[in-house]
């Protein structure tokens, strides 16, 4: 990842001191975490753990209420493009340097931004790109996949219930994702392990399967079984009359 620039105006700003601390902190490492082009994805979950991945204690909702500070305040725009959202940096390109020859992230849609010009667009096939005698294009690309896998896997990790082996489980990860849209399969796991949980089919630990069985059977892709509380509840009911007649028998 290539090194971002925080400009010495940033403790005179308007802007950036209205902010709440958990918001700048979030403003600042949203800096760190986009890509080349001011862009990266705005789902709160998974900026929880790309963002704070020693920090479980941030939860979603304070992510949301941060993105939403920050875009109200106008340092970032927020847009959609096929049906996920997505956060851009206004004036991107006058502060940081751009060294890819494309962003990872789709552009931003002029109709879509609540302030057009706040959002200035930048073109996937910019032509200049300048040299860096520190780091290569390719290793700075490199390097901010790597990160970004390191910190996606360590959520996921602190996220499944059964996480055994670490060893083994980054390995079944690392072959899970390996030539697809990272934070895509991520996003499709955290919400299998939701609803995995929500339909109660997990309750007992002794039918979650561990975190790298689980990866390796590309479980995630699975659908669970509906949930039947009120039929649980019966059935329960049920047992803990028998059982007291049984007893006074």
């Amino acid at each position: 990842m290539p090194n971002r620039i925080i400009k010495e105006s940033v403790r005179s700003s308007k802007k950036v001191n209205e902010l709440s601390d958990f918001g700048f902190r979030v403003w600042v490492y949203l800096i760190t975490y986009a890509d080349d082009y001011g862009r990266g994805s705005a789902d709160a979950e998974l900026l929880c753990g790309l963002l704070f991945p020693r920090r479980r204690n941030v939860t979603e909702a304070q992510m949301r209420k941060a993105i939403s500070e920050l875009c109200t305040n106008g340092l970032i725009n927020l847009y959609e493009a096929d049906g996920e959202t997505y956060f851009c940096f206004p004036n991107w390109d006058t502060h940081q340097t751009i060294r890819a020859k494309k962003s990872k992230f789709p552009a931003p849609v002029d109709n879509l931004q609540a302030d057009a010009s706040k959002c200035k667009q930048m073109q996937a096939n910019v032509s200049v790109i300048q040299s860096n005698t520190i780091q290569s294009e390719s290793e700075s690309e490199s390097e901010s996949k790597e990160n970004i896998k390191e910190n996606l896997f360590e959520h996921f990790w602190s996220v499944y219930p059964r996480s055994v082996d670490k060893k083994k489980t980054r390995i079944a990860f690392d072959k899970a994702v390996k030539g697809k849209d990272i934070e895509a399969v991520v996003s499709e796991m955290l919400n299998s392990i939701k609803e995995w949980q929500a339909s109660g089919a997990w309750d007992d630990e002794q039918y979650i399967p561990y975190s790298a069985t689980w990866l390796n059977g590309a479980r995630w892709t699975a659908k669970p079984p509906q949930r039947k509380d009120k039929l649980s509840n019966l059935e329960r009911l049920y047992r803990e009359v028998s059982d007291e007649q049984t007893g006074h028998c």
